[in-house]
Formats: C-alpha cells, sequence, structure tokens
C-alpha cells in the first residue's frame, strides 16, 4: 500500500510541474509521505519546502556540496494552490486523492 501511496502521491507532484527528482526528495527526504501531512501544511511551509529541496545544505558522498533539485516558480505556486484545493475539500467534507490533483 505505501508503495501505491508513493507513486500516487509522486505522479501529483509531477503533474503540477515538479520533476521527477523533486517529486522523489519530497517523498524520501522531507517525508511527507500522505494526504494528512499535505493538509497540515501552509503557505510558508510551501516555500520552506521548496526552499531546502532547492538548497538542503550538506555535502554528497564526493565531498562537493549537495546541488539540490531544481524546483520552478511555477511549480511551487502551483503546489501552493493544490494545497488550497486540498483543503478545501476536507472543509466541504469530500474525501480527496492525489489523483484528484490536477492542473485544470
Amino acid at each position: 500500500m505505501a508503495q501505491a501511496g508513493e507513486a500516487a502521491s509522486r505522479a501529483m507532484l509531477q503533474r503540477i510541474g515538479f520533476t521527477q527528482a523533486a517529486a522523489e526528495a519530497i517523498w524520501q527526504n522531507q517525508g511527507i509521505d500522505s494526504m494528512d501531512e499535505w493538509k497540515a501544511m501552509k503557505d510558508d511551509d510551501i516555500y520552506t519546502l521548496c526552499k531546502v529541496l532547492r538548497r538542503p545544505g550538506g555535502t554528497t558522498a564526493g565531498g562537493a556540496p549537495d546541488p539540490g533539485v531544481p524546483v520552478s516558480a511555477r511549480a511551487e505556486t502551483n503546489l501552493k494552490l493544490a494545497l488550497f484545493f486540498i483543503k478545501h475539500q476536507e472543509r466541504v467534507s469530500r474525501d480527496v486523492t492525489y489523483a484528484d490533483v490536477t492542473l485544470p
């Protein structure tokens, strides 16, 4: 079941403009692995998440600075809009799944 959730979460992120590497980093490195965690986030949390993805700090296995993953401003804005949609669905007592989150 966890793999299905992981695949659905990654697909959602890629649909709204994140690269495959960024979607993987959100799931694995940041540990955002459930719809409840998205529901608990605020716009400032999205800003911080994208900032950490772009510049995570630390070094790679070779000792070079970790370059992070690219996150476009469009993807960040789309994630904020997706977060609004997810929270709206909760407010009106509707279930929401990763498949429900699309750009249109």
